[in-house]
């Protein structure tokens, strides 16, 4: 209950309420108040006053925003802009601050206590621009009917929670910075035990907007979106060095540029070799693993090592070309016009 009626003492330029309950035969009164404070299990972290520059006259916007840390609470780290003392919205912290999308926790006298992490936004600009019906404001495009992205008002409501996250972010830079590296590590290791022809891509994806939790699917979708974006680049400067080429053949810049370009072939072409090596590695180690005896005496079936080299029953207009290892046994067979084999 204090930490749904927490908006009522977050402005410290305002005495804050006594709120009561109590029983109706007056006994067992509880004070809400006393729930908040250092030995409590919401706690005060801060206030730091923040300012948003209006992207249309310039002119700077003040607000205050109050960083509470509430233990096990089963909601998620949010930012709530206010008004009138009022919660109006409630938006997740980790679509700013990916690090806050896993649960948080400290560990004291070796128990850990898990905790949420609410930041409130107070200011003028937030009171005069709420709605009449306290559920939004009219700086918001959609409630006035204007497409996302349209200017429409002095600041947005992302970027008041973009300066409020960063004010969260200053709090709790050392569990940031602890879980940023961790996710980072993640990251490598997936590389080095996994991918390691996506080594030279580490730079090209955005490890900072990377959930804590990211899966192997989910780091491989974003490793193959640097890869193609990538080959867009060099397909795009191969094009427009291909429309110049004849009239810039001793141009210095252009042959710098054409130098630059054969550096990100090579590198791509490097990433390719290094899938293609690892890849094979792995058939030839499965390979060897059929060619051995079990533990108990029996060897693999004969359809087991058929069907990794060519699967049985198909022809070359059934399969694509990473659906057979016919390498094994030749590597002329790679280009053969058409292979088949037979059901047995």
């Amino acid at each position: 209950m204090v930490e749904k009626l927490l908006v009522f003492f977050v402005d410290s330029n305002k005495p804050a309420p006594k709120i009561t309950i109590i029983e109706e035969d007056k006994s067992d009164m509880v004070v809400l108040n006393d729930y908040i404070g250092p030995e409590s299990d919401i706690i005060s972290i801060g206030e730091k006053p923040v300012e948003v520059v209006s992207h249309k006259t310039g002119e700077v916007f003040n607000f205050s925003v109050q960083v509470y840390k509430i233990y096990y609470s089963p909601i998620t780290s949010r930012i709530s802009l206010t008004a009138n003392k009022r919660e109006v919205t409630d938006t997740p912290i980790h679509q700013y601050i990916p690090e806050f999308k896993e649960t948080l926790f400290e560990v004291t006298s070796g128990k850990q206590k898990n905790y949420t992490v609410k930041a409130y936004v107070l200011g003028k600009f937030l009171d005069d621009s709420v709605t009449v019906e306290r559920d939004g404001f009219k700086i918001n495009p959609e409630r006035l009917g204007k497409e996302e992205g349209e200017i429409i008002a002095d600041v947005s409501e992302t970027e008041i929670e973009k300066a409020a996250a960063k004010v969260v972010k200053e709090y709790f830079a050392e569990e940031v910075d602890k879980r940023s590296e961790e996710k980072r590590a993640k990251i490598i290791n997936y590389i080095n035990e996994s991918a390691p022809w996506h080594r030279s891509l580490i730079n090209d994806v955005d490890i900072d907007s990377m959930p804590m939790g990211i899966s192997n699917f989910e780091l491989e979708m974003r490793f193959q979106k640097a890869k193609y974006e990538r080959e867009r680049e060099i397909k795009i400067s191969i094009h427009e060095l291909q429309e110049i080429a004849e009239n810039e053949d001793n141009d210095i810049d252009f042959q710098n540029q054409i130098h630059e370009l054969t550096a990100k072939i090579s590198i791509a072409s490097k990433n390719d070799l290094a899938h293609y090596v690892c890849t094979r590695k792995k058939v030839i180690e499965l390979f060897d693993s059929f060619r051995k005896r079990k533990d108990d005496g029996t060897a693999s079936y004969e359809s087991t090592m058929h069907n990794l080299i060519y699967p049985m029953g198909y022809n070359s207009e059934e399969l694509d070309y990473e659906d057979h290892n016919l390498w094994l046994l030749d590597e002329r067979l790679a280009f053969s016009k058409f292979t088949a084999s037979d059901y047995s």
